[in-house]
C-alpha cells in the first residue's frame, strides 16, 4: 500500500464514506476536492483543498494518491478521465478491513468496497466500481468498469454487471444473470432474466418500465 497522502474527489456522502474507509486502512487523507464546497471547509479532520482537481494537482505537485468518491456512475467515469490527464498514478482502491475478498480476486483501480461486503472466488471488479455496505458478489461474478452495487444487494454466482450498471439497495439476482451496461435495477428488485443495456427494471420479479 502506498504511503502517499490521499486526496478524495467528492466531499458529500460517498466522499465521507471513502474517508471512513481510508482512515480504517491507515491512509492519511490530505483533503478533498469538491466543486460544491468552499476551499477550507472542514470535513471531519480534513478540509476542502480545491474546487476542481486541476487546482488540487498544482497544490499537491504530483505527490498525492487520488480516490474519486462520486456516486453517479457517468460523472465518476468522467472524473477518472480528468484525473488521468493530471497524473500517472492510477486511483487507489479503498477496501474496508471488514470486507471479505476471495484470494485471487481481480481488481481494477479506484474501487470502493464498503464495510461487510463479500466477493467470492474467481470474481472481477473493474475500474471505478462501487460495491457498497453489506453487498455480496458470489463466485465468478463480474462488475465491469463504473458499475455500482448498492447496500445489501445479493448477486448470485456468475452474475455479470455491465459497465455503468446500477443495482439499487437490496436488489438480488438468480445465478448467471447478465445486467446490461448503463442499466438500472430498482431497489429490492429480483432479477430472474437478463437485463438489456440501458434498461430500467423494477419489482419482484424485475420487469422493464
Amino acid at each position: 500500500m502506498s504511503n502517499a497522502g490521499l486526496v478524495i474527489v467528492g466531499a458529500s456522502g460517498h466522499g465521507r464514506a471513502a474517508y471512513q474507509i481510508a482512515a480504517a486502512m491507515g491512509r492519511t487523507v490530505l483533503g478533498f476536492v469538491d466543486a460544491g464546497r468552499n476551499v477550507g471547509d472542514a470535513v471531519f479532520d480534513a478540509a476542502v483543498l480545491a474546487r476542481e482537481p486541476e487546482e488540487c494537482a498544482q497544490l499537491c505537485d504530483g505527490s498525492a494518491d487520488w480516490f474519486v468518491a462520486i456516486g453517479g456512475n457517468a460523472v465518476r467515469r468522467e472524473m477518472f478521465g480528468r484525473i488521468g490527464a493530471l497524473t500517472d498514478r492510477a486511483p487507489v482502491n479503498l477496501i474496508h478491513p471488514s470486507a471479505i475478498l476471495a484470494p485471487g480476486t481481480v481488481l481494477g483501480s479506484g474501487i470502493f468496497v464498503g464495510p461487510g461486503a463479500i466477493v467470492n472466488i474467481a470474481s472481477t471488479l473493474g475500474d471505478g466500481v462501487i460495491l457498497n455496505t453489506g453487498a455480496s458478489l458470489d463466485h465468478d461474478g463480474v462488475l465491469e468498469d463504473f458499475a455500482q452495487v448498492c447496500p445489501g444487494c445479493a448477486l448470485s454466482g456468475a452474475t455479470r454487471v455491465g459497465a455503468g450498471g446500477f443495482l439499487g439497495t437490496g436488489a438480488s439476482t438468480i445465478p448467471c444473470m447478465n445486467i446490461g451496461a448503463d442499466s438500472v435495477v430498482g431497489a429490492g428488485a429480483v432479477v430472474i432474466r437478463d437485463v438489456p443495456d440501458g434498461a430500467t427494471v423494477v419489482g419482484v420479479p424485475a420487469r422493464p418500465i
